[in-house]
């Protein structure tokens, strides 16, 4: 199950993000780079934190929650600096 969930992880956020690149394109061209990346990340973490929601309502522990979220951040920032 773990391989089939890491793919679907995989295959969908790539989706999600070439979705959210093409939207930016067609409707912040004329942002500088800053507004535009800020743009996308706000994007982006409103996704995560619409993701993460059941798991506070239903009694997670935020800090928990935002720990695992900044270490898989980490992970695919410096897989992607190699």
């Amino acid at each position: 199950m773990q391989d089939q969930a890491m793919a679907f992880s995989n295959r969908t956020g790539n989706e999600l993000f070439r979705l959210l690149a093409q939207r930016a394109r067609e409707e912040l061209s004329e942002q500088s780079g800053f507004d535009w990346n800020t743009a996308m990340l706000g994007a982006a973490l409103i996704a995560v934190a619409e993701v993460m929601r059941e798991s506070v309502k239903q009694g997670g522990n935020l800090d928990k929650l935002i720990a695992f979220a900044t270490r898989w951040l980490r992970v695919f920032l410096e897989q992607g600096a190699e």
